[in-house]
């Protein structure tokens, strides 16, 4: 944690700007296996800040907490448009956690540049850089709503977060992980630290706080994350979001093909008929003239739902897609049929296929393919 870091900031360079740089100098010096072994994605200065500008919160001591910093582009992007948006700031608490010996030293000499560029405008910056695991420490807040035991002592917890904001990392953990073990309520099958990170999350937040998360949109649907989309959508209110059309452009420095989102959440009661704004862009070179539409929050997501499905329309035909499919009264079993995904692989099963329909000798079901379905006809 003591190694030291040559490059230094530019004349007047935004705390941002160094610390992309920093980043970019970062992965220059690790292997690609030390960083998908830390779930690394770099988060480029123009997505870092997209996701500031969706904060609106406005007080005059704000705290903020970055639960997977990085070289904290995120904290300074985050900052800078506070500073920019209102002038009364006076100070800025900020807790970041970095669990990578190797990156520590660039997120501590970022954080240093960002607390003097700070002062040089007449805000106080108060940091803590932690590098303990944000989910060990953390994941007992999971628990607030269970009997607690009063024989065992458990650390207080700041749970009173005004901002929270990050780019957690993204890697799939084995159920005997002792993360997994610790944060039990969010696992519903293959668990993905990114989901853990923003569970925990929205229970620090303070009343009326703000989450600003970019993940992979896979939480949005499936069994795997069942449990965390039960959790998190009782847990917050969705305000704002952002897709990226394109899966290459994203992370591309890191050579990552993710489908991924921006999320912003608010910790206030829920409003069914609250309009959320979502965005779409192709990638990172219009981000900032993106397609935007917006839908009342009973319309992405039935919370009242087994699953809590969120779906993300970004254009007229998917929302047509989506009215249609809302206005079906049925499901599948209503109908006696179960469908299933991958059971039947073809070239696997040659014995129980035949080219015939011979239904007067032999009981057969028809083998359907990707040909056979059309716009609303099963041929």
């Amino acid at each position: 944690m003591n190694k030291t870091i040559n490059i230094q900031a530019f004349n007047q360079e935004l705390p941002s700007d160094f610390a992309d740089r920093l980043g970019i100098y970062y992965t220059q010096q690790v292997t690609t296996s030390h960083k998908k072994i830390n779930g690394q994605f770099f988060t480029p200065n123009p997505i870092a800040k997209l996701l500031a500008s969706f904060c609106k919160l406005s007080k005059t001591r704000i705290k903020i907490l970055d639960p997977g910093c990085g070289t904290s582009i995120l904290s300074c992007a985050l900052v800078e448009h506070l500073i920019e948006s209102q002038k009364a700031i006076e100070t800025i608490d900020l807790v970041a956690y970095e669990t990578d010996s190797e990156l520590i030293p660039y997120s501590k000499k970022t954080l240093d540049y960002l607390k003097d560029w700070l002062l040089n405008r007449g805000t106080q910056l108060n940091y803590t850089l932690h590098s303990t695991d944000f989910v060990l420490e953390n994941a007992p807040v999971l628990k607030e709503n269970i009997q607690p035991n009063l024989f065992k002592k458990t650390k207080s917890i700041n749970k009173n977060f005004d901002i929270i904001i990050s780019n957690p990392p993204y890697f799939k953990l084995s159920k005997n992980d002792k993360r997994v073990i610790a944060s039990q309520e969010l696992v519903s099958g293959q668990p993905n630290i990114y989901s853990i990170f923003m569970g925990i999350a929205a229970k620090l937040l303070s009343e009326n706080g703000e989450l600003i998360f970019i993940t992979p949109r896979s939480f949005a649907s499936g069994n795997y994350f069942r449990a965390f989309r039960e959790m998190f959508f009782n847990t917050v209110q969705i305000d704002k979001i952002h897709l990226f059309n394109s899966r290459k452009d994203t992370f591309n420095r890191d050579s990552v093909l993710q489908e991924t989102v921006v999320i912003k959440a608010i910790r206030e009661e829920i409003n069914l008929n609250k309009k959320v704004y979502i965005s779409s862009s192709t990638g990172i070179k219009d981000i900032f003239e993106p397609s935007i539409k917006y839908f009342n929050v009973s319309k992405l997501i039935d919370l009242n739902s087994m699953h809590k499905i969120l779906h993300l329309p970004t254009s007229d035909k998917e929302e047509n897609v989506l009215s249609l499919i809302s206005s079906w009264k049925n499901v599948l079993a209503d109908f006696n049929i179960k469908i299933s995904t991958g059971p039947v692989v073809s070239f696997r099963a040659l014995d129980f296929i035949q080219n015939n329909y011979e239904n007067e000798t032999v009981f057969l079901s028809p083998l359907f393919w990707l040909q056979n379905v059309n716009k609303m006809v099963l041929e």
